[in-house]
């Protein structure tokens, strides 16, 4: 395995590494505020918007997800502020960070050269992008899911006290920021128990006591996938195993250059180094691919049973497959390396094939601000969409807008959902609907009859659909004071 530059220099390996780092800040900040937040990152604020920590932790419970990324983003908001490039960029840093780790790891595992190869690789892998412009648990899950094994590994070359604590810690943030790290950690015991030797009780022991640590947290995590499944419409949104899924999944993993990629991942798994470094460095690629291969193929068992694929879940895979991939490229020859590493980053740098197409609610809110007068109510009928919708409303028009969740009001008034509905306008003259498209509804009908009607309908396309931001005025010949509402 030739170097591609020569790494024994220890300022330049902090050279090259800041030279990836400033690389992938500027492919992280880059665009970061352009897409308006979606329904999950709406989510986010609604989770992360408790009284303090016991309150967020409190509501986690009727979540589907760990609560410390939801802990760390609410103390951030207090900090960073509520605009889109303050909630987003706390996922940037973690990208960042992730980069740095990820040379650590393939220093640690194949050497400097596989570890600065796989940190360029990161710094513009479009999905890892896409995941760390997102307000989401997801690039601290692969910061932690990185460290998590470059400590395990640390600990096993060099058994001490602060990589077995980092070992530690690691692990159980990452279980307490995304279940999926247990994936991870079944792997290191799988790596445990087949190459322990001697010291196979010692490593057994620490790993236990991470699970231990996770105790704590268990019922919660039985009633959450209890709620779950009693009451779908908030987490049933999962993609079916199917062609079309997978061809996502391969996209998003190795992008549409992926018989390159995947050609790459492979020659890394199975080129064999000089004799004396065989051992080490295979006990790093069974590791890895388990990962990679484990972790996926468990996904798609689980998903038979529960539609729990999306592909954000995916993004754990990409430590394991750009260190093959790293390594892979570190086997060729000097020449075809450095060419097909500057095929890898300018075809990155010029991807946004796995980019997710959020919804546009900035710009319909923008429409309603446009005209909305004080006191006019927003109502929003978008399913979980309203999360991110009620953000740009607050946003826009200010806190003392009055809004109403039409989802929100079905679920918790049922059988009286139309007259609670009917009830919550009988004093407003006029009021904004934003709609995903616009199918029947059962209160349309009920609007009509109490003289509302639409004198504007402005919309926006997106992805084949219309987001509209109907406009309702009620003729003045049928408007009632409140002690006289036809529901009294």
């Amino acid at each position: 395995m030739a170097p591609i530059i020569r790494l024994n220099k220890k300022r330049g390996q902090i050279a090259l590494m800041a030279l990836i780092l400033l690389l992938a800040s500027a492919t992280h900040l880059h665009a970061v505020g352009a897409r308006s937040l979606w329904e999950d990152e709406g989510w986010t604020l609604l989770l992360s918007d408790g009284a303090g920590a016991a309150a967020i932790v409190q509501e986690m419970a009727y979540d589907q997800h760990p609560p410390l990324y939801f802990l760390i983003i609410g103390a951030w908001r207090d900090l960073g502020g509520e605009s889109e490039l303050a909630l987003r960029f706390l996922s940037v840093a973690f990208s960042l960070l992730s980069v740095a780790a990820l040379y650590q790891l393939g220093r640690q595992l194949f050497g400097p050269g596989v570890g600065v190869l796989a940190a360029s690789l990161l710094a513009v892998w479009d999905f890892s992008i896409d995941a760390g412009q997102d307000a989401r648990q997801y690039s601290l899950l692969v910061l932690l899911g990185i460290l998590a094994c470059l400590f395990y590994f640390r600990y096993w070359a060099a058994p001490t006290r602060w990589n077995g604590l980092g070992w530690f810690i690691a692990s159980v943030a990452g279980l307490y920021t995304q279940y999926m790290l247990g994936v991870v950690l079944v792997f290191q015991l799988l790596h445990l128990l087949s190459f322990g030797g001697s010291r196979r009780l010692d490593l057994l022991i620490r790993w236990a006591l991470i699970c231990m640590a996770f105790l704590p947290w268990s019922g919660v995590f039985l009633r959450q996938n209890q709620v779950r499944w009693e009451d779908p419409i908030y987490y049933q949104s999962g993609l079916p195993n199917s062609a079309a899924t997978f061809r996502l999944m391969r996209d998003a993993l190795l992008s549409q250059q992926y018989a390159l990629f995947a050609g790459l991942v492979l020659l890394g798994a199975v080129y064999w180094p000089p004799l004396w470094r065989t051992f080490r460095q295979g006990q790093g690629v069974l590791f890895l691919a388990g990962w990679a291969l484990g972790y996926v193929a468990l996904i798609i068992v689980l998903n038979e049973q529960r539609e729990i694929l999306r592909l954000r879940i995916f993004v754990l895979v990409l430590p394991p497959l750009l260190l093959l991939m790293a390594r892979g490229l570190a086997s060729l020859a000097p020449f075809p390396r450095l060419f097909l590493l500057g095929v890898l980053l300018v075809t990155q740098l010029g991807t946004v094939d796995t980019r997710q197409d959020n919804p546009p609610w900035r710009a319909v809110v923008q429409q309603v601000a446009q005209w909305h007068q004080p006191g006019d109510p927003v109502l929003m009928d978008i399913w979980v969409g309203d999360f991110s919708a009620r953000y740009y409303v607050v946003k826009q028009m200010g806190p003392i807008t009055p809004w109403l969740s039409i989802r929100e009001l079905r679920s918790e008034a049922r059988a009286m959902f139309l007259p609670e509905l009917l009830g919550y306008l009988a004093d407003h003259p006029g009021f904004w609907l934003l709609r995903w498209n616009d199918d029947p509804t059962d209160y349309e009908p009920l609007l009509a009859q109490q003289g509302y009607q639409r004198s504007a309908s402005p919309y926006i396309n997106h992805a084949g659909n219309r987001l509209y931001a109907h406009r309702y005025d009620r003729r003045p010949e049928t408007r009632w004071p409140s002690s006289a509402h036809p529901w009294n």
